[in-house]
This record gives C-alpha cells, structure tokens and sequence, in this order.
C-alpha cells in the first residue's frame, strides 16, 4: 500500500512539472475535453463580438489571446490564413478545424441566413454542459472506484478475521466455511492450516 501511495505521488510530481513545461502544457491541453471548453471559448468571444456588432476577425484575434491553448491557438493562426487567402469566414471556420464538421456547417448556414450570433451562442452552451457532463462521469467514477475499493477491503478483513477466529479455536471449520465471503477461498485456506 505504501508503494503504491509513493508511486501515485511520484506520477502526480511528474505530471505537474510537465504541465509547466511548454511540451507538457501541449500534450496535457490536447485533449478533447481541453480542445471543447477551447472551442466553446471561440464561441463566446465570436458571439460578443458579433452581438457588438464588430468584425468577426476581431472576434478570431481576440479569441487567440483569450484561448490558452496552444492546439487552439494554431487553429485560429489556420482559419487567419485562410482568410487572407480569400476565403469567407464561414469557409474559413469550417477549413481551418476549430470547431466540429457539423457546427462549422452550421455557421455557414447561419452566415447566410444571417442568424450566424444565435448558432455560435448554441456552441458556448453545448460546450458548457459538456464540460460539466465530463466532470461529472469523472467524480461519478470515482465514487465508485471507491465503494469498490472500501467493500473489497471490509469483505477481505471479515474473511481475516474469521481465518482469525478459526485459528484461536473460537469457531469450527463448517462455521468458518458458511460465514465467509467466498467460501471456496475460505475452504483452500483453512486446508493449507
């Protein structure tokens, strides 16, 4: 048990000097759950700016200062490129990446339609109640592993004790047998006595 107390320390050490590092910072920032709450971040700030009534490249340029996270920041740098290759923002958005094939489909409909603000604001929610579902199957998962983990811990010191109470003579063999928790690992045990 110490061990492995040691070595979880030793990997959460590791992983946090990682993290300050600019090569931790992107293998860490990769992820999905990270690359969504980004893109849900270039949502917001497209839809402030579009609401203000400002260019939608201010939106791009500020989202890449606001972004922490380098993957995302080199999408924006992409969809910046694009646009000054002379593609429209709505094709630039959906060639450069940062958002999902379906929303950036979307936001090309919604450039058109001209209700392009009510779609990115759509993504900043959907982004949001991703990011909360995530860290709720992670703490939910964690829960469990600990009942898991306490249950076989109370089932495996019950079965010691009453290997215990076999050996003080305080109990017979049978009654050992029938109140153990696995009473097949209960027989081998009280045979190897």
């Amino acid at each position: 048990m110490l061990g492995f107390i040691i070595a979880f320390l030793v990997l959460l050490i590791i992983c946090m000097i990682l993290y300050h590092t600019d090569l931790g910072r992107v293998l860490f920032l990769g992820q999905k759950l990270a690359m969504t709450v980004a893109s849900g971040r270039v949502a917001n700030c497209l839809y402030l700016v579009l609401s203000s009534g400002l260019d939608s490249n201010i939106g791009l340029t500020l989202a890449r200062e606001l972004v922490n996270n380098p993957h995302m920041q080199a999408l924006i740098d992409k969809c910046h490129e694009n646009i000054r290759h002379g593609e429209s923002f709505d094709k630039a958005l959906l060639l450069s990446g940062i958002f999902s094939q379906m929303y950036a489909s979307w936001i090309v409909i919604g450039s058109r339609t001209g209700e392009m603000e009510s779609i990115v604001s759509q993504r900043e929610i959907n982004t949001d109640t991703a990011s909360y579902l995530t860290a709720l199957r992670a703490a939910l998962r964690q829960i469990n592993g600990i009942i898991y983990t306490s249950a076989a811990e109370n089932m495996i010191a019950m079965d010691s004790s009453i290997l215990q109470l076999y050996k003080d003579g305080r109990i017979d063999k049978h009654t050992a047998i029938s109140e153990a928790v696995n009473p097949e690992i209960m027989s081998k045990r009280l045979n190897l006595l």
